[in-house]
């Protein structure tokens, strides 16, 4: 997980650079989403993708538009590791 002292959220938009509109209503997730589940040693797997998951991987969805997107991921007061580039955000895994 992102090494922060306050928040971190990863944010969706469409390709015009404004939220993608989606049935959830939902164009971010991080640390403060209720219900995200984590796996073990507190690891998370964000699923960003245009088609809904199973519903028990829905609360770790972040749905995406059927095209092009961009992701951002922002870390609000990062510690040292996170500024001086000790800590990488992990790989964006496209699968099919």
């Amino acid at each position: 997980l992102p090494p922060v002292r306050a928040f971190w959220s990863l944010t969706l938009y469409g390709a015009d650079r404004y939220f993608a509109p989606n049935a959830l209503n939902r164009y971010a997730l991080g640390d403060r989403s209720p219900g995200l589940r984590y796996g073990p040693g507190r690891s998370l797997r964000i699923l960003v993708q245009h088609r809904p998951p199973r519903a028990s991987q829905r609360s770790n969805w972040l749905p995406a538009p059927n095209g092009r997107f961009l992701l951002y991921l922002r870390l609000y007061e990062p510690k040292p590791a996170a500024v001086d580039g000790r800590w990488q955000p992990p790989r964006i895994t496209r699968t099919r």
